[in-house]
């Protein structure tokens, strides 16, 4: 990588990403290793450094990876006259290449996860409206961001079933059929809209937000308050979309049918088998929560 010393690159620009989500994540992801960086030099090993680093602090090995690319991409912005050369693409490549991220083993007990009865009892004791958007996260499976933009024309009921199209990673549209209970959608409308319900307002209304919708940011604050207090441990937002994998896998549902109701980036080839299997609308109602 000797380009990247000659260069002597201190510090990274965002790169530019059409995606709005992946945008915004590869700019936290630059910004938090230009901080972490202190204007040091940038190289292979400086890089490796700030990767271990992440792993030290318990960050998600699928999370370390985006923050690798966000690197990567982060280094071909700040050096605009390489961009081109293709000498220069090719070291990059295979020094990025060589930059191995262990994959993070998970187990059912991770104190992350929480029970169906943990997550019902959080419910009874928070405020009305977080008690819907946790249920319907945890029914759901759904990421916060996902969640947070769903609009009411996005969402259909056939057969007592509630359908609902949402926007995942790299903005690839899907829609996610038994998505949570008829009867809970029901009583989020009732909760969250007035009498005029409009189709292009968001699901989980924020009257106070200008964007009209919820924040990651409050969410976390939120369900992290409450768990603490109520549980008497920690549970971020995404601990429910685990809350709701684990659930299904101990009602008895095979992991690549619950990898596909989750869209999951880095699936395995040998689930990609088996993307007609769908879940059971029995074992969604053991572990839905009305």
């Amino acid at each position: 990588m000797n380009l990247i010393r000659e260069n002597s690159l201190t510090t990274l620009r965002n790169p530019k990403e059409s995606n709005v989500n992946t945008r915004n994540s590869y700019k936290l992801h630059i910004n938090q290793f230009n901080i972490w960086n202190q204007s040091e030099l940038i190289t292979p090993d400086r890089i490796q450094s700030y990767l271990s680093y992440l792993k030290t602090k318990g960050v998600r090995s699928a999370t370390i990876r985006v923050a690798k690319s966000a690197l990567k991409k982060g280094i071909k912005q700040s050096l605009p006259g390489k961009a081109n050369n293709l000498a220069f693409l090719s070291v990059l490549d295979t020094v990025f290449k060589e930059m191995k991220i262990d994959s993070t083993k998970y187990s059912l007990n991770e104190s992350a996860v929480l029970s169906r009865k943990e997550i019902s009892t959080l419910c009874k004791n928070t405020p009305k409206k977080l008690s819907l958007m946790i249920k319907a996260l945890y029914n759901s499976g759904f990421r916060v961001s996902e969640l947070t933009r769903i609009r009411i024309k996005d969402c259909s009921i056939s057969n007592d079933s509630l359908a609902i199209t949402i926007i995942r990673k790299r903005g690839k549209e899907v829609t996610i059929q038994n998505a949570f209970p008829v009867r809970l959608y029901q009583e989020i409308l009732k909760t969250f809209h007035s009498e005029f319900i409009k189709p292009k307002d968001y699901l989980f209304k924020n009257l106070r937000s200008i964007n009209g919708y919820y924040s990651r940011q409050y969410l976390w604050q939120e369900i992290n308050k409450y768990s603490r207090s109520i549980l008497d441990k920690h549970c971020s937002v995404h601990s429910l979309r685990h809350s709701h994998a684990s659930s299904l896998l101990l009602a008895g549902e095979k992991i690549p049918a619950i990898a596909l109701r989750l869209s999951h980036e880095d699936i395995s080839t040998t689930a990609k088998f088996y993307l007609h299997t769908q879940l059971n609308p029995k074992a969604l109602k053991k572990v839905f929560i009305n």
